[in-house]
């Protein structure tokens, strides 16, 4: 037997907290116990020795971890008990924000009618059916899909009734700037169990500098207002913050502002505003990259210290592929253009295929090239030990910036620091 290559240890108190990225396992253990896997002496192990082979911290001697990471990262790209989408049903959009890098619904108007929705509703089926998939998930998408309702609930009421009629679990979420969550659309998308996801960028002051109507008027109040309606037909509720220099140290403000205004409920997302990400390319304040992840992660920490739900998962674990690498998941637009992530349209050069007249797929070599991604076939990746839950970045921000997803967006030191504070916050909320 042998240590586990991914066995990363990080100080904890006059201890160290001992985690395998590969497998998920977290121990908290002394120096001595670090000394003897360090220097592979397992003989000292005494009764932690089975423990540390079922848990995966020492493995057999002929183990390629490596290999058995790309073998598991490989074959969760199949894995499609779900088939997942993102419609965008409208390019066009009501707002003029600041980063937005779809052009603000200028470089594209295109909007979906019932001829090509009805052809996206034939290629989704037959997707789902061809990966015998249990489960359909969509997620409307644009520009401002509110914009586009007819065809939003014609999509969804076809595809919520096929599954009903084939024993599948539906889901439906809409990804709105929440202006025109009226009570109307709201209604109309919350009998199909709708839920939604609204970008609030901090307080009303903050917010209204950057995700403004195309007259310049801010769309806080408006947005609160379409907030309140959701709650009150208790529907699901994401919001979803991007951070960047600008708004850093507003956002608690805001934590504050959405508690008083009985929004304690919602799911909160934050994102930074990396200086790589596609968001800026004609905008000013993104983040320097480990600024961004301990900014985030305290943001995080904050947020469920004071109630909130948090998107991300509080235990680090593995990561097996993205969405942008799963056979089963694609974004689709109104020109039926098929994209293998949502910050990728509405870019021909990014489309992976297009939908044809018979509803289905016509793939290119940008398929393949998502499709064929390994972190452990990248030099730097391979022997890095938080691979398995950093994944080498972000596929479709490697293939914005590169030109091809087979490089890597390396935040290692970032990333380590975030990885350390979020063990040690597990760590002591489990004692």
């Amino acid at each position: 037997m042998k240590p586990s290559y991914y066995n990363c240890f990080f100080p904890f108190k006059t201890m160290y907290i001992l985690f395998n990225s590969l497998r998920g396992a977290i121990f908290v253990v002394d120096e001595e116990v670090k000394t003897v896997l360090e220097t592979g002496n397992l003989e000292a192990l005494g009764d932690l020795e089975d423990g540390f082979k079922k848990s995966g911290i020492i493995v057999e001697d002929n183990l390629n971890e490596q290999d058995m990471y790309s073998m598991t990262y490989n074959g969760s790209k199949y894995n499609a008990l779900s088939t997942s989408l993102h419609v965008i049903t409208t390019y066009a959009c009501n707002l003029s924000c600041v980063y937005c890098y779809e052009g603000k619904g200028e470089l594209e108007h295109k909007v979906m009618d019932e001829k090509t929705s009805n052809r996206a509703i034939q290629f989704i089926k037959d997707l789902t059916d061809s990966y015998n998939s249990k489960a359909l998930g969509i997620e409307l998408f644009g520009g401002e899909p509110l914009l586009n309702m007819p065809i939003n609930e014609g999509i969804v009421g076809d595809l919520s009734r096929w599954c009903e009629e084939g024993g599948l679990d539906f889901s439906v979420n809409a990804i709105t700037n929440g202006t025109l969550c009226s009570e109307e659309n709201v209604e109309t998308l919350g009998q199909y169990g709708c839920s939604f996801l609204v970008t609030v960028d901090g307080p009303e002051k903050v917010h209204d500098q950057r995700r403004v109507y195309k007259n310049g008027k801010g769309t806080f109040r408006d947005i609160m207002e379409g907030l309140y309606r959701i709650r009150d037909n208790d529907l699901g509720t994401m919001i979803r913050i991007n951070v960047d220099e600008g708004n850093k140290n507003d956002i608690v403000a805001l934590f504050e502002e959405l508690k008083g205004g009985g929004l304690d409920k919602v799911i909160i997302s934050i994102k930074p505003v990396f200086n790589t990400s596609p968001a800026c390319m004609s905008y000013g304040y993104c983040m320097p990259d480990v600024e961004g992840l301990g900014i985030v992660n305290e943001l995080y920490a904050v947020a469920r210290k004071m109630g909130f739900r948090a998107e991300e998962p509080e235990r680090p674990t593995p990561q097996g592929a993205c969405s942008a690498q799963r056979a089963s998941y694609f974004t689709i637009d109104p020109h039926l253009r098929l994209f293998k992530c949502a910050i990728l349209p509405p870019y021909e050069k990014n489309a992976v295929g297009v939908v044809n007249d018979e509803g289905r797929a016509v793939f290119n070599y940008v398929n393949v090239d998502f499709m064929s991604r390994d972190p452990v076939m990248l030099d730097e990746c391979r022997k890095c030990r938080i691979v398995p839950v950093c994944r080498g970045g972000c596929p479709a921000e490697v293939y914005e910036t590169q030109g091809t997803t087979h490089g890597y967006v390396c935040r290692k030191s970032g990333f380590y620091k975030m990885l350390e504070e979020n063990l040690k916050r597990f760590v002591t909320n489990s004692m």
